[in-house]
């Protein structure tokens, strides 16, 4: 089953990208991805082709580090309720068994 995530993340590479000098539709065309699917409000794209992404954002920028980059200016509210509650716990530990309880829960 494939999984997804929401192009708001997806969007946040994009600009972060256009930043550093790479124009969002050579990641897009590099990774094979639509601005239609990019952009659409309150879209979806398969978690495959955010790393992607990622990978290819990182090789034309010539930023080894774009990931970690990415990772830190990244809003966490970009990866809904997940996020939200990680965010909530000091303790990583904990944060990761309310993500657990969550999952569980929404995965019946």
């Amino acid at each position: 089953m494939p999984h997804f995530a929401r192009n708001l993340v997806l969007q946040h590479v994009l600009e972060l990208s256009a930043a550093n000098g790479v124009l969002p539709s050579a990641i897009l065309k590099a990774i094979g991805l639509s601005e239609q699917a990019a952009f659409r409000s309150g879209g979806l794209v398969p978690t495959g082709k955010l790393i992607d992404a990622v990978e290819t954002a990182a090789r034309l920028t010539r930023r080894q580090d774009f990931g970690i980059i990415w990772g830190e200016r990244a809003d966490y509210r970009s990866f809904g309720a997940l996020g939200v509650m990680v965010s909530h716990h000091k303790v990583l530990s904990k944060a990761l068994t309310e993500v657990g309880s969550y999952m569980s829960q929404m995965s019946f």
